[in-house]
């Protein structure tokens, strides 16, 4: 039996002759099944595939659990390809999911057998609906005073906008923590953890090291390592550490200093407020959100167009499953200053009368 994963890889230009190729990377076969040109520029539905060593697990309900490290194998295949292609015409590219986004194709009559029985594919829970604050300030130059200190941590946030890459925007903040505490690697954790841990986003120390350990250092080096990480392992944290990098940068009450004290300069209207999805807003101020929804194992965005309509009779294949957003939604009162200033005493008073005793 075979496990197959599919998906889009996305060019702004690309020469016909990379619209059909197939071949082998490190055992794992590899091709095209699709393509299509808009005004936009080229999709290309591709297709990885390899051996599986067992019949998947099969739970209760009848749903097949699929493997995850082949699963991650195949990701890691079809990213190559990506990056070859990437560099054979130096362009940029980017990488979604079609629907279906993965699939089983039976090899012999004894597997088809006991695939009959699968109704579906068991996926681990998660928040499949990922959802930003796209921070802007069109008064920037209120806060100006509060940044004279630091422009190089204003210059190293510029530098994040600049990246179009998770990778890229991910190493960016990471420099700006750096820059902020004059500390890094293990060291950064705990002054980091302590001053994220008094706003009121709900940061963790857990959370933090989690940055820091895990992703910080397999995201920078690839030197001793066996594996090393991609975009899709940075997606699922990448907009908790954006709104803690503009923390860190207007907050932070002594720069380039490993201390955690906190100044009250600056707090965004609407943002992200747990890892499991939960953002809020507050009354009064426009919201400015970017979502974005995930395919079924949080690896990369979904392709709304990219549907097949025509799926080989021959593989086990369903259609999309519902998509929820398991993160809940808090809505702040106005500051009081605000709510204060927009409330007006309906009693008219003599100025000449005296107030009554008390």
């Amino acid at each position: 039996m075979k496990l197959l994963r599919l998906g889009c890889l996305h060019f702004s230009e690309l020469p016909e002759e990379w619209e059909k190729w197939r071949g082998t990377i490190g055992g794992i076969e590899i091709g095209t099944i699709g393509s299509n040109r808009t005004e936009k520029g080229v999709r290309l539905i591709v297709i990885a595939q390899a051996e599986m060593k067992y019949f998947p697990k099969v739970t209760a309900q009848g749903l097949a659990v699929i493997p995850e490290k082949l699963r991650k194998q195949l990701e890691g295949c079809i990213e190559t390809m990506g990056n070859l292609i990437s560099l054979s015409i130096r362009g940029r590219r980017t990488i979604s999911s079609p629907t279906p986004s993965i699939a089983l194709l039976p090899e012999n009559d004894e597997e088809r057998t006991r695939l009959a029985q699968v109704h579906g594919f068991s996926f681990l829970p998660g928040n499949r609906c990922e959802t930003g604050s796209l921070i802007k300030f069109s008064d920037i130059g209120e806060y100006l005073e509060h940044l004279q200190d630091r422009l190089d941590g204003v210059a190293l946030l510029v530098e994040s906008i600049a990246h179009e890459h998770l990778t890229g925007k991910f190493h960016e903040y990471i420099r700006v923590f750096e820059r902020a505490f004059r500390l890094s690697s293990k060291r950064l954790i705990a002054p980091l953890a302590d001053f994220l841990c008094t706003s009121a986003f709900q940061y963790s120390a857990q959370e933090v090291e989690n940055w820091i350990l895990n992703i910080r250092h397999p995201i920078t080096h690839a030197d001793e390592r066996e594996c090393f990480l991609l975009e899709s392992d940075v997606r699922p944290v990448i907009r908790r550490v954006e709104q803690a990098a503009y923390d860190v940068l207007f907050n932070k009450e002594m720069w380039r200093n490993p201390q955690s004290n906190r100044r009250d300069v600056w707090q965004p209207p609407f943002g992200t407020n747990s890892t499991n999805g939960d953002i809020f807003i507050t009354q009064g101020f426009e919201v400015n959100l970017e979502n974005q929804i995930l395919d079924e194992f949080q690896a990369y965005p979904l392709d709304l167009q990219g549907i097949m309509k025509n799926i080989p009779i021959e593989w086990l294949a369903f259609p999309p499953s519902e998509i929820r957003a398991s993160g809940q939604v808090t809505v702040k009162p106005k500051p009081f200053s605000e709510a204060e200033s927009s409330i007006t005493d309906p009693i008219e008073r003599d100025p000449n009368q005296a107030e009554a005793p008390a």
